[in-house]
């Protein structure tokens, strides 16, 4: 009934909505516009699509493999709210990736990357990769037009944890620039946590969440919000994942009396 509007009169959240309904949101709309297109409220608006990053990690791989998802999660938040700049969320690209099984590897190369932002309607699309230790971390990114496949913009930024956050916002900057967006100054880095402990608790829990893994990644959110309890996207995630986990309980109840 939502998407039978023209254009759609709501727009579901997925940091509210559980993860099943976002899931049905999106193939419900695809059936109903036969395109994965996604809607632009407005003529001239860019559309960028943020993927996954590449962990090149060695040390401590693992420890470091959230931020995956973390960290275009980071530079989505920064990019939201640029002046005639549309920012797919990522729930709504992973999906994509699931629905058509485009990414195996959980490597995101350039030609994955056009073929999602294709799919989706995107000007351009921003991929990249980053290697951390426990003293630096290194984070590159790549800016792709889609139409063309023409490289927009490569930069890599370098620093130490505390940068980290200063890191992201300063690639933010660089890919709003690269395809001629104006992005407000304040808006960079709004409405987010400033805990590195706290985003790379976030980040796991949003692995978990697209792992399945629904009642281990509310307690990874918990976690967030215990080291920032400020932290607004990690308190609508973990509420989000209420039914979900409300379920798996009651499954396990029945088993048990079963």
């Amino acid at each position: 009934d939502l998407l039978a509007t023209n254009p759609p009169s709501d727009y579901l959240n997925p940091d509210v909505e559980p993860p099943a309904v976002m899931d049905l949101y999106y193939a419900v709309q695809k059936d109903e516009s036969g395109s994965y297109e996604v809607q632009r409220e407005q003529q001239g608006l860019q559309t960028l699509a943020v993927m996954d990053f590449t962990n090149n990690s060695i040390t401590r791989r693992e420890d470091y493999e959230g931020l995956r998802k973390g960290l275009p999660a980071i530079m989505i938040n920064n990019l939201t709210g640029g002046t005639d700049l549309k920012v797919i969320e990522r729930e709504r690209i992973e999906w994509l990736l699931d629905e058509l099984k485009l990414q195996e590897s959980g490597k995101v190369d350039q030609s994955t990357a056009v073929r999602t932002g294709e799919l989706l309607g995107a000007n351009a699309v921003v991929f990249g990769s980053f290697i951390a230790t426990d003293s630096e971390m290194n984070i590159s990114a790549r800016v792709v037009e889609v139409e063309t496949g023409e490289v927009l913009f490569g930069d890599q930024v370098q620093g130490g944890p505390d940068e980290f956050f200063a890191m992201i916002k300063e690639l933010s900057q660089k890919v709003t620039k690269s395809i001629n967006v104006e992005m407000e100054e304040t808006k960079l880095g709004a409405n987010q946590t400033q805990s590195l402990d706290a985003m790379m608790a976030y980040s796991d829990g949003l692995s978990l969440l697209e792992a399945g893994k629904y009642r281990e990644a509310q307690q990874k959110f918990r976690r967030a919000l215990e080291h920032d309890e400020n932290f607004a996207k990690a308190r609508k995630k973990m509420k989000s994942l209420k039914p979900m986990v409300a379920s798996l309980d009651g499954e396990s109840e029945s088993s048990s009396m079963r």
